[in-house]
């Protein structure tokens, strides 16, 4: 069997020194099939253009379709910037589970760094929503967490296994001592 990763293996900046990170995820994959399917439509696109462009340049002005295939470099070359900010952005925005709080972190390479805590004795409820089969097949939904302090509730959406967390979350706040529901 192999070995467990100790917890001093497990820390971000901000971490109280008795705290734990029980669970964090990312949003499901299924956010970025949008991307994905632009981009194999892209690249079928491409490779019919680029089969097929000796034939177009001989047959009309070759200064017209040098300036088309110079446009269609710049466009290609723009969505791959845009693919890989995203694919980025997915990849650093997660979502912490401790033994005290909830911390939700967006971030992007350039403009995003966002980060909301929740303490976990603030919470009076948590609703789970898994709606249409879509999201049942490929287990996401969304987390609706009621807080008790404020008006303001919090909506995690795209949760992959939300029942996994559902009960993550229900489990360490029913272990906290002190619990503050008003």
């Amino acid at each position: 069997m192999p070995d467990q990763p100790s917890q001093k293996d497990l820390h971000f900046r901000g971490q109280s020194p008795n705290e734990k990170i029980l669970g964090f995820y990312r949003q499901h994959w299924i956010t970025l099939l949008p991307l994905f399917a632009t981009f194999a439509v892209i690249v079928v696109v491409f490779f019919f253009v680029a089969i097929n462009f000796p034939q177009l340049l001989a047959s009309h002005d070759s200064s017209f379709f040098r300036f088309i295939a110079f446009f269609a470099c710049i466009l290609l070359l723009y969505f791959l910037h845009h693919s890989f900010l995203r694919l980025a952005k997915h990849h650093l925005s997660v979502t912490i589970v401790t033994n005290e709080r909830i911390i939700i972190i967006h971030r992007s390479l350039f403009l995003i760094n966002e980060m909301e805590m929740i303490d976990l004795r603030h919470i009076q409820e948590v609703k789970i929503f898994q709606i249409g089969v879509m999201q049942n097949i490929f287990r996401f939904g969304s987390l609706h967490i009621i807080l008790s302090t404020t008006s303001e509730n919090v909506l995690l959406e795209f949760v992959p296994n939300p029942d996994f967390h559902f009960r993550l979350i229900n489990k360490v706040q029913q272990a906290l001592p002190n619990r503050t529901v008003s």
